[in-house]
């Protein structure tokens, strides 16, 4: 590189370097050449504030009734969103409660169902043990009168 693209090299980084300081919002003047004129941020950003504002004041102004309407809409609307919240919730607890009901008499169903198999086996048991005492009574008779015919 010669001297000549070195100092224009140098000339291009000063020149195409942000001139505003983000973080402080004022204007950097450190690495500008002084041949260079100042930017135009500031001032320009001024006239674009004023003109803003200014608009805002020279435009005609919106009667108060359309500003009380406008609250009332806006009230209606958060006492609507509420009321539909409200609604949700509800919603939610009762889908809730008929969940909880349901598991409930399904365990109320498999307790009695439980209850009523064990109930079962022991009838089942019982009659087993009453059909053998009456197995061995009746053998017992029959020894006897056989024991009786001889």
């Amino acid at each position: 590189m010669t001297n000549v693209d070195l100092q224009i090299a140098v000339a291009r980084a000063t020149t195409t370097q942000p001139t505003y300081d983000f973080i402080t919002g004022a204007e950097t003047t450190v690495g500008r050449p002084p041949s260079r004129p100042p930017s135009r941020g500031e001032p320009f950003r001024q006239t674009a504030r004023r003109m803003s504002t200014a608009g805002h004041r020279d435009a005609p102004a919106e009667p108060e009734i359309d500003w009380e309407k406008r609250r009332r809409e806006l009230d209606e609307l958060n006492a609507e969103v509420k009321s539909l919240r409200y609604a949700i919730d509800n919603g939610k607890q009762e889908e809730e409660l008929t969940k909880l009901r349901h598991e409930s008499e399904l365990r109320d169903a498999r307790r009695k169902a439980e209850e009523d198999f064990k109930q079962k086996q022991l009838a089942e048991s019982e009659k087993s043990k009453a059909l053998r005492q009456y197995e061995a009574l009746m053998k017992e008779i029959a020894e006897v009168r056989d024991a009786a015919s001889k």
